[in-house]
């Protein structure tokens, strides 16, 4: 048997993607990545040459020339894996045809420093090409969360960018805010699910979910990595 036909077990598949176990489980499940099963508890596996198409595939969907928006969730144990994993994305899009909205939850999110220290960040923010604004005052403006009106507020500023000729945009949030218990907190996972649908209509959009495990109960981590494409996990 030649090397592509070799069979990688589910954590030999996720490592060779770098991805998580739950990302391979959804893409098998849906039919979007080739599985068998073997034994008697229906273990999956893995052939090599369709662990390869598979990223030929997702590397020309997220060309920059792709045809629909990306939905990215980030999971990380501390700031330093927040910023590992958060940092490439962010460095794709300063510059002059990009503008970037982060909104931050903590007063000590990386972000802050890192803006005190990049001269091209700091000239988008002069520019009004990049926003900085607290979740108070986006997901939980006037003290709760509403699911419309938050896709408004993303569709606002798409079309706000997009009136300038600005059409690549990086949208991200820190979601801690969903753990405060203000009323409409329980929609997050719905909200991230019509959030996908919503950004099937808009190309040359990022959008980066940024959920702090410590933070969290396992199930939301859980059923938001099921809800986003793409998955980033904590090295650990």
């Amino acid at each position: 048997m030649s090397d592509t036909e070799a069979f990688l077990t589910l954590s030999e598949a996720a490592e060779f993607l770098k991805v998580s176990k739950s990302s391979l489980r959804r893409w098998s499940n849906c039919g979007d990545l080739a599985c068998y099963r073997v034994g008697m508890r229906g273990e999956r596996r893995f052939k090599l040459k369709d662990l390869t198409a598979f990223i030929n595939k997702r590397t020309s969907i997220a060309s920059p020339a792709q045809k629909t928006g990306s939905h990215i969730c980030t999971n990380f144990k501390n700031s330093m894996e927040q910023w590992r994993l958060f940092k490439p994305f962010l460095s794709r899009h300063l510059n002059q045809d990009a503008a970037i909205v982060y909104l931050y939850s903590q007063k000590d999110s990386p972000i802050h420093q890192f803006l005190a220290e990049n001269s091209d960040a700091i000239n988008m923010l002069q520019e009004q090409r990049f926003l900085l604004l607290p979740t108070k005052d986006s997901y939980l403006k006037t003290g709760y969360f509403d699911l419309q009106r938050m896709l408004d507020f993303w569709q606002a500023h798409i079309d706000h960018f997009r009136q300038q000729g600005i059409n690549r945009l990086l949208l991200t949030g820190e979601m801690d805010w969903a753990t405060q218990g203000a009323q409409g907190c329980e929609q997050l996972i719905t909200y991230e699910k019509t959030l996908d649908t919503f950004l099937q209509k808009t190309p040359n959009v990022t959008v980066v979910c940024q959920y702090n495990l410590n933070a969290f109960p396992a199930s939301i981590i859980f059923d938001s990595v099921c809800m986003h494409p793409t998955v980033l996990p904590t090295a650990a």
